[in-house]
């Protein structure tokens, strides 16, 4: 089973500045790292504070990922468990930050990170994520980056206020990069409910899904017309993919620039063609011994595909 770990920030701490915010009581990293690091609230204005906050964070996963690579194979996982730097302190200062500051610059940037690296478990209002995503939604909604934001929330399809946060940004931002990141969310959200209203058990049970997502969501999973949904989904891809103001939009996938425009056609291709009952698009490659192959070549044979990738 693979990990997949996050790190997030910049490296450095700031120095005091004139009408700074006086320290605050000391927040203590839970005793499963290795290395205790005693979180206060640095002194600075707000862009400050949180540039000292999340370079602090980053040099900490740095660390981590020094010693996690060079444990043995056998030591990884106890190394993981007892010194992974979780981002609950730091989170808990950029969100004292947002508060303190809701109207100064910096508050978009120290909730845009504590919404990018905390965890982010459904039906639970209280976590860092819940919080830092409300004041988003509430305080943001015409920012110029909240595209960024939106991305994120493509699998927040249980929260039905993030999806209509999502669609209002798609519809009615008044730049075109906000909608087209909110649209590829959309999308994407869309997708999901359709999904799990098809595959929401019969039984009057809800009691398991109710815990997990919260009995809103189930209720309405058991009243959405899937179809509708996809259709919808479909139709936002297609602006996206034929609208140029939409589809030359950027955005960062990892280490790569990708076009808005690109996400959708890749997403109407598996839409259309990679479904079920569908004719598999032609393969070709080389096999273990080096020879050239294509899918066509075992038309008519029953044939196992075993896609696979590490990271």
């Amino acid at each position: 089973m693979r990990r997949i770990l996050w790190a997030a920030g910049l490296v450095a701490a700031a120095g005091s500045a004139v009408g700074a915010d006086p320290p605050v009581e000391k927040l203590t990293v839970p005793p499963r790292l290795a290395t205790r690091i005693d979180w206060t609230m640095p002194t600075g204005a707000p862009a400050e504070q949180v540039k000292a906050i999340t370079e602090l964070q980053k040099q900490l996963q740095e660390a981590f990922f020094k010693r996690y690579k060079a444990a043995k194979e056998a030591e990884k996982s106890r190394v993981f468990e007892n010194e992974y730097p979780t981002p609950d302190a730091p989170a808990k200062l950029l969100l004292e930050i947002a508060a303190k500051h809701p109207k100064d610059p910096a508050a978009f940037d120290a909730l845009l990170w504590v919404a990018r690296n905390s965890p982010r478990p459904p039906n639970k209002p209280e976590t860092p994520f819940a919080k830092a995503r409300d004041a988003l939604m509430r305080d943001f909604a015409r920012h110029t980056r909240i595209g960024e934001f939106c991305r994120m929330l493509a699998y927040e399809d249980h929260h039905l206020p993030t999806v209509a946060f999502v669609r209002e940004v798609y519809e009615k931002h008044p730049d075109a990069a906000a909608r087209a990141q909110a649209g590829l969310a959309l999308a994407s959200l869309l997708r999901r409910q359709a999904a799990f209203a098809e595959g929401l058990p019969k039984s009057k049970d809800d009691a398991p899904w109710a815990r997990a997502y919260g009995q809103e969501y189930v209720d309405f999973l058991r009243k959405a017309d899937s179809p509708k949904l996809k259709a919808e989904f479909e139709s936002v891809l297609d602006r996206l993919a034929s609208d140029k103001e939409l589809a030359k939009v950027t955005y960062e996938r990892g280490d790569k620039t990708r076009t808005v425009g690109e996400a959708a056609d890749a997403e109407l291709f598996e839409l259309r063609h990679l479904q079920p009952g569908k004719p598999a698009p032609d393969i070709a490659g080389a096999d273990i011994d080096g020879k050239a192959f294509k899918l066509s070549d075992y038309r008519g044979k029953v044939v196992l595909l075993d896609f696979w990738g590490d990271w």
